[in-house]
């Protein structure tokens, strides 16, 4: 979810630091649908279509959210979710 060298994910991947959650964590990956050709049986989200500024803005005001760690993973989790299904 968070972008691991976009400038625009900036503050979002020191949110992820500063509560010890790599880039590459679990927590921060999902298996999207490569392009708009690729099989999408569930109806997730393009990854090709994804890294705007507004993907960036959406993933990094939800992370401010966070107080705790866990509270981050959980972010991380509902945007994982919600790219599986309905989009971002």
């Amino acid at each position: 979810m968070v972008a691991g060298t976009d400038r625009r994910a900036f503050e979002a991947r020191q949110i992820l630091k500063k509560f010890g959650i790599d880039i590459n964590d679990a927590a921060n990956g999902v298996f999207l649908p490569a392009n708009p050709k690729s099989i999408n049986p569930s109806g997730a989200a393009i990854h090709s279509s994804l890294h705007n500024s507004l993907y960036h803005e959406k993933v990094e005001k939800a992370l401010r959210l966070a107080r705790t760690r866990e509270d981050a993973i959980e972010v991380l989790e509902t945007l994982c979710n919600n790219l599986l299904s309905v989009g971002l």
